[in-house]
């Protein structure tokens, strides 16, 4: 069966929260402060839809047949404004990206950023940002392989 890339629709709520959870699972194990899976539902599909909204973005969902596989969430309207040390600018942000676990390693992450990418560019974006958890090796050297670049470290030091 063919695996569609294609926009949201009120129809697929249910199988993206199960998806949001799922991802949510996985990164518990690399990231102990995580709310449990459980806890994320429509509040959390709600705040990316609204990110949509204000930022120019769209939630792109990749299925076969009725079944969700993956999703990707991309503002294309995102400005360094807060960034006060910086010269004001537009960029793409890859906000969400999900491929299930049986799904993963096949290549449906970069089909989902090809799309996203593609979005970005036909909206005359110049740079597209992706965030990933440091201990996500997998999703780091999938990036990385896509043209993603280093450009920031955040780093954490534990006090107790």
């Amino acid at each position: 069966m063919t695996i569609e890339l294609r926009e949201y629709a009120a129809a697929d709520r249910p199988q993206l929260i199960g998806l949001i959870r799922e991802l949510q699972e996985f990164e518990s194990d690399l990231f102990d402060r995580l709310k449990p899976p459980q806890e994320l539902g429509g509040d959390y599909l709600d705040n990316i839809l609204a990110e949509c909204a204000r930022h120019d973005g769209v939630i792109l969902v990749a299925a076969r047949d009725n079944d969700l596989l993956g999703f990707a969430a991309v503002l294309t309207a995102v400005t360094s404004a807060k960034d006060t040390d910086e010269i004001d600018y537009t960029y793409a942000y890859v906000s969400e990206l999900v491929v299930t676990e049986a799904e993963r390693g096949a290549g449906l992450g970069t089909r989902l950023l090809d799309k996203c990418e593609e979005i970005a560019r036909g909206r005359d974006v110049k740079w597209l940002r992706i965030s990933v958890l440091a201990d996500n090796a997998r999703a780091v050297r999938t990036y990385q392989k896509f043209g993603f670049r280093l450009l920031r470290h955040r780093m954490e030091k534990p006090l107790g």
